[in-house]
């Protein structure tokens, strides 16, 4: 996040004459917080220069603008980038978090985005005025499959007058990329049934070379699997089941809702879990 430190307000002179019938010109006149304070050069001062130079002729405008300074603390890379990992794995990243502060930087929280991920900057962390920090992390590849986006929040203090003053929104965001293989790959990632046919789910080997399921759950009772020529804690390269609903065990159409219905498959050989969401066919 970046905070105002200063402003500048830029005088430009409107003239008719010169090459070309005239122009514009901007004079610049930095003005900074302290030097407000010390009672410096501030909007009167502004003002009577204007008065004075429009009594010449000149035809005058003030525009106050807004200059951001970058951001007390940054990451470098700015983006943790870990490419391709196996489902299943632990993959090990670092960055480093510069301080661009002549002051020192004080962290107050560090977020993550989810179990799947730890970060090592504990709060209470101080990184030294114009300082570098090497924060280590860890990404946990059995909770997620596919492309994951994530973002670390680091929210912060920079020390003024002696004391860590937080400046709202004082937040450094790092974003993380992977793409998990899947030790074992699905036919669907989602499915919609109902009760007048069945709809197949087929599981074959993705990273590793077979697996086997050791149980096969599901949201809601009247969502009914059958398995299609396997078995449960058996090693194979091939899985298939099959699911359709059974009305007569639907609830209260008052309690239903189209959403939140899944079939989950735990694999023991990699050790892991397989979701599928699933959509009831005229369930509202």
């Amino acid at each position: 996040m970046k905070s105002v430190r200063f402003k500048d307000y830029l005088v430009r002179f409107l003239y008719p004459w010169g090459p070309g019938g005239g122009g514009v010109r901007a004079i610049p006149i930095r003005k900074d917080r302290a030097a407000i304070a010390r009672g410096g050069f501030g909007l009167i001062e502004a003002a009577a220069v204007i008065g004075s130079l429009a009594a010449t002729g000149y035809s005058l405008s003030l525009v106050t603008e807004t200059r951001r300074q970058r951001s007390a603390l940054t990451a470098a890379p700015a983006e943790v980038r870990l490419g391709d990992v196996n489902e299943g794995s632990d993959v090990p990243f670092a960055f480093t978090i510069v301080n661009n502060e002549s002051r020192a930087v004080v962290v107050k929280e560090t977020l993550v985005p989810c179990s799947c991920t730890e970060v090592s900057l504990p709060a209470g962390t101080s990184i030294g005025p114009r300082g570098r920090m090497e924060v280590k992390g860890r990404f946990h590849a059995n909770e997620r499959r596919g492309a994951y986006n994530a973002t670390f929040a680091i929210s912060y203090s920079v020390e003024r007058q002696g004391e860590y003053r937080p400046d709202p929104g004082d937040t450094l965001l790092v974003p993380l990329t992977v793409l998990v293989r899947p030790a074992v790959e699905t036919s669907r990632d989602s499915v919609t049934v109902s009760p007048s046919s069945w709809i197949d789910v087929v599981l074959t080997p993705g990273t590793a070379s077979s697996f086997s399921i050791q149980s096969v759950e599901t949201s809601d009772p009247f969502i009914h699997h059958e398995l299609v020529g396997s078995r449960l804690d058996e090693e194979t390269q091939r899985f298939e089941v099959r699911l359709r609903t059974d009305p007569s065990q639907y609830p209260d159409a008052s309690l239903r809702s189209p959403r939140g219905h899944w079939v989950k498959l735990t694999t023991n050989n990699p050790p892991g879990s397989i979701v599928i969401d699933v959509t009831i066919e005229g369930f509202d």
